[in-house]
């Protein structure tokens, strides 16, 4: 059998208890039936007032998504329709369940929207969770089943059902059945007739666990006569929070709603309004229209639904829905529920009931509400009906309301309870005390130690397996048990049971505070010196009585020894309790004091110490210690007040005494000399025997330094008693004049240079002393060579400098023609120039042309040879020139004739060759016949052939001649091969 633990917790544990009871959590599970029609969009809705992040899943198909939610705010998250969360087949166990888990306490609401067909319901924890169901649906609509489905929320849950209808593909009318569910898992029931009134509960047929259970219809008419059809979708309660009394508020723009009640045990007695009781067994329900808001009340447990009617019932936009409405047993002091709008439904509505008395202390995101309207038929509660906008909403209130949400759209809308506790109402437990007897949701009685307490179960709901764990180890079995507490603390006393038809052990947990009563003294075990008196003070308790037989709350006691002294308290529950307490009396303190060193000089510190107390306080200012650090300036005496741990006290006196110190001075011969120059230090005391220590480790009362820069000099003097004193003297070394300079070289030789000085440091005006006799900071027009300066500042320091003046480098002209020689037929001239340290440049080409380019070209127009001149000049006027020849050739030409006559007429007898500037000593010519054969050499250019072999004339033809000749201009070889003809 499992146990299921109801925690009811006290004062300061009170909002723990409204969140262990109320529709917050931190685990869920829901699942989405069958809808009018697909697609859906099955939405989950999460609000949170502090705050939360989790993930929301279905676990048997593996998606998830991760959420952050706001403090008072809310979130929606659709499930991807490719996850089929819409559940379309019954009588199958699927793992469809969707599962929202979250670090801080949320709620969830859960919507199954379609254009034109929607609910929405609120969605139990897990902990708020049960064990036995009833259904509520509506009437079926002919092709549209009521339904219902079951989650399971812990593996091998075994779970009976009793279907109040034969169920589609299943079982007939009242006929049982067992499912078993995992957690995750799901289990879809319709039926073509109504299913309310079936009851679903967990068995030990496996393994008994709580689940959950949501529960409507396809798409029903509300009532039966109006249209049109909407799905309703709703959670439904356990049995075990269900309960006997209840307001119903009417739909704002509704002329009424359709209200079904449900009794969970036979003998049902319900009344509304106070009007005549009908009688209900269980599992049967009692339906009605209602337009006034009203009370519903009965003598047993029942279940209230509340259904908005089709459109065409009032012709106003709307739809039906269907809300499971909280009793007022179970009203709530906080919720943040959500207001989500489709693409159908614009107006959101909500409807508050709270207690008459307590109107004001009801806050919607945190305005106070006006306009409430009392129930007619029951004054002790009001109600009031506010339009809201879509978005999060806070509803708060101290003293408790209960609250739905709904909307409308044209057919459509959805309902759905906005948050309420859940906690067991179906058990009581009694704690009898000194004759009182206390329910133990009202018990916070203290309780003393030892005193009996007996607790008594009600056994009128039939629970049985009763037993009590007291929290201090002990146990009791019964419904009626006494136990004592034997320690003070608190106590968590916890009764288990069995409900009927229950497979589960629930529990119940109220929280004991076990007084042993405090009583106390004060001061607890204080010390006295010898002589004193001391208050004792009583506390804790109502009436005292002291060990010196006084009885008042305070006593003053002068005791001579340590004594112990015992009071006895009774507080107001007739609780007592002893306290004691010892004075101890000590004896008083002999304090010494002692200095070190006893004598100092006027300014130096001595160390004061006290002794024989544990603490001391001493004169002159010094605060408190055993060791006090002082500088007197005269001889002085202190007073130092010793008090030991049990606060006896005594006091000493010590003395310091105090020599004066030396005043020494330092006179120096000179404050301020020049860089290299001395100046003597004269030290000086007050007192006489001072002897004197430099800091440059130097002795006497006379020193001759000579500082390279400015520096700080101190010198101690020290009495004969070693008191000192140190004075100190800054001798300032002024720097000499620093001296710079820029130089122009001279040029040409010429005495064309300058120096020009720039003199920094020292103190102006300057005096300049030039080696050439010149006086002033700039040397103009002077030639190469040395020259010396020495400036002197306004100070008379001074500093002197060599300076080397140099001549500049005069222009370098050099340049090469190319080519130097070249034939009239190619006579341009390329003159590169080579020069260095110029910056203009003439040039005469010997022609009579001249240039001034950098690098020119020029061309010649007649053969012969020509000097070049270039001149190349700085921007100081420094000139050189130099000089190159360039020869322009005439051009090498000849002529072959192709034929000749040698006929002995005297005409073109003779071949010969023709040209102009061809090298006379570089000429060959040879003769050929066809077949190669010599027939003629000569090497003189003025030799021709007359066309015979060995003194023989040759034949008329063609013959070959062959020629080598050299060009005179450019020695450039050629050779000729022609043919001639003999015409005789």
């Amino acid at each position: 059998m499992k146990k299921v633990f109801l925690l009811f917790i006290f004062l300061l544990n009170f909002l723990n208890l409204n969140a262990q009871y109320s529709t917050l959590g931190n685990n869920f599970w829901v699942s989405f039936m069958q809808n009018f029609d697909i697609p859906t969009n099955c939405i989950i809705y999460i609000t949170s007032t502090q705050g939360a992040t989790g993930t929301v899943s279905m676990p048997g198909s593996g998606w998830s998504q991760n959420f952050t939610v706001g403090a008072n705010a809310s979130i929606g998250i659709q499930i991807p329709a490719a996850q089929n969360p819409n559940i379309e087949n019954s009588n199958l166990v699927l793992d469809k369940g969707v599962h929202i888990i979250s670090n801080n306490p949320i709620a969830v609401y859960a919507a199954n929207q379609r254009d034109a067909s929607s609910d929405a319901t609120l969605v139990l924890p897990v902990q708020a969770l049960g064990d036995q169901y009833m259904i509520m649906s509506y009437t079926v609509l002919s092709g549209y089943p009521s339904e219902f489905i079951i989650i399971g929320v812990e593996n091998n849950t075994s779970i009976q059902i009793i279907p109040k209808a034969a169920v589609i593909g299943g079982v007939g009318a009242n006929v049982p059945f067992n499912i078993t569910l995992n957690a995750g898992q799901v289990y879809m029931v319709q039926s073509n007739g109504d299913l309310t009134g079936s009851t679903i509960k967990a068995t030990n047929l496996n393994t008994c666990n709580n689940f959950a259970v949501f529960a409507g219809n396809r798409c029903a008419n509300v009532p039966t006569t109006c249209t049109y059809c909407d799905h309703l979708y709703e959670q439904m309660l356990p049995l075990k929070t269900w309960g006997k009394n209840y307001i119903t508020s009417p739909l704002m723009t509704r002329s009424s709603d359709q209200f079904r009640i449900l009794a969970m045990e036979n003998s049902t007695s319900i009344q509304i309004n106070g009007g005549t009781p009908i009688n209900l067994n269980a599992g049967q329900y009692y339906e009605t229209s209602l337009s006034q808001a009203s009370f519903i009340t009965s003598n047993k447990y029942v279940c209230v639904s509340q259904y908005s009617k089709g459109t065409s019932c009032d012709n106003v936009t709307s739809d039906p829905f269907m809300i499971i409405l909280s009793p007022v047993e179970q009203f709530i002091n906080n919720i943040v529920f959500q207001a989500f709008n489709t693409s159908v439904i614009n107006q959101f509505y909500t409807n508050i009931i709270t207690k008459t008395a307590n109107t004001n202390l009801v806050t919607l995101d945190g305005s106070t509400l006006t306009g409430w309207s009392t129930v007619p038929s029951n004054n002790l509660f009001s109600y009031i009906r506010r339009n809201i906008n879509q978005g999060t909403h806070i509803l708060d209130s101290d003293s408790g309301l209960t609250a739905i949400v709904y909307g409308f759209g044209n057919v459509d809308s959805y309902g759905y309870l906005a948050g309420a506790n859940v906690k067991a109402l179906q058990i009581d437990l009694s704690i009898v005390i000194n004759n009182d007897t206390i329910p133990y949701g009202l018990f916070h009685d203290t309780i003393c130690n030892n005193q009996l307490i007996s607790f008594i179960a009600d056994t009128s709901y039939h629970i049985y397996n009763v037993h009590f764990d007291f929290g201090d180890g002990n146990t009791a079995n019964g419904v009626n048990v006494s136990h004592s507490y034997q320690s003070s603390g608190t106590y968590n006393l916890i009764m288990y049971f069995t409900r009927p038809g229950s497979c589960i052990e629930d529990s119940i947990i109220t929280i004991l505070n076990i007084n042993d009563i405090s009583v106390q003294i004060t001061p607890n075990n204080p010390q006295i010196c010898s002589g004193n008196s001391i208050v004792l003070n009583g506390s804790g308790a109502s009436s005292y009585s002291w060990s010196t037989g006084e009885s008042s709350m305070n006593i003053t006691v002068t005791p001579t020894s340590t004594t112990t002294y015992t009071l006895t308290g009774i507080n107001s529950v007739g609780c007592s309790g002893t306290a004691t307490t010892t004075v101890t009396v000590n004896p008083l303190t002999t304090v010494t004091a002692i200095s070190s060193p006893s004598i100092i000089c006027n300014g130096s510190t001595s160390v004061l110490t006290a002794g024989g107390a544990d603490t001391y306080s001493w004169s002159d200012g010094l605060g408190n210690g055993s060791s006090k650090t002082v500088t007197p300036s005269t001889t002085t005496t202190y007073t130092v007040t010793g008090t030991s741990a049990s606060g006896c006290i005594g006091t000493a006196t010590v003395s310091v005494t105090v020599n004066p110190l030396p005043i020494v001075s330092i006179n120096p011969s000179q404050s301020s000399i020049c860089f290299g120059n001395s100046t003597t230090l004269i030290a000086n005391s007050d007192i006489s025997l001072t002897s004197f220590v430099w800091n440059n480790n130097l002795s006497g009362n006379n020193i001759i330094v000579t500082p390279s820069a400015t520096t700080t000099y101190s010198v101690t003097g020290t009495t004969s008693e070693g008191c000192t004193d140190t004075a100190f003297v800054t001798i300032n070394v002024m720097s000499p004049p620093a001296i710079n300079y820029t130089s122009i070289q001279s040029h040409c030789g010429l005495p064309n240079g300058s120096i020009i000085t720039n003199i920094s440091g020292g103190i102006p005006p300057y005096v300049y002393q030039w080696s050439n006799g010149a006086n002033s900071g700039i040397l103009n027009n002077i030639s190469a060579g040395n020259y010396n300066l020495t400036v002197i500042d306004a100070n008379g320091c001074s500093n002197s400098i060599n300076i080397t003046l140099t001549e500049a480098p005069i222009p370098q002209a050099n340049f090469t023609p190319n080519p130097s020689i070249t034939t009239i037929d190619n006579p341009i001239i390329n003159f590169e120039n080579f020069s260095t340290g110029a910056s203009s440049y003439e040039w005469n080409f010997g022609d009579g042309y001249v240039s001034t380019d950098y690098s020119p070209t020029h061309l010649y127009t007649e053969i012969g040879e020509y000097h070049i001149i270039l001149l190349a000049s700085d921007e100081y006027g420094c000139i050189d020139t130099i000089g190159a020849n360039v020869i322009i050739k005439d051009i090498s030409t000849f002529y072959l004739p192709n034929a000749f006559t040698p006929n002995s007429n005297d005409i073109n007898e003779i071949f010969n060759f023709f040209g102009i500037n061809i090298n006379i000593d570089d000429f060959e010519m040879v003769i050929y016949d066809r077949w190669g054969n010599q027939l003629f050499f000569t090497t003189d250019i003025n030799q021709g052939w007359d066309g015979s072999y060995n003194g023989e004339p040759v034949p008329q033809g063609s013959y070959t001649v062959a020629i080598k000749i050299s060009s005179t201009n450019n020695d450039q070889k050629y050779y000729i091969i022609d043919e001639i003809n003999i015409i005789k």
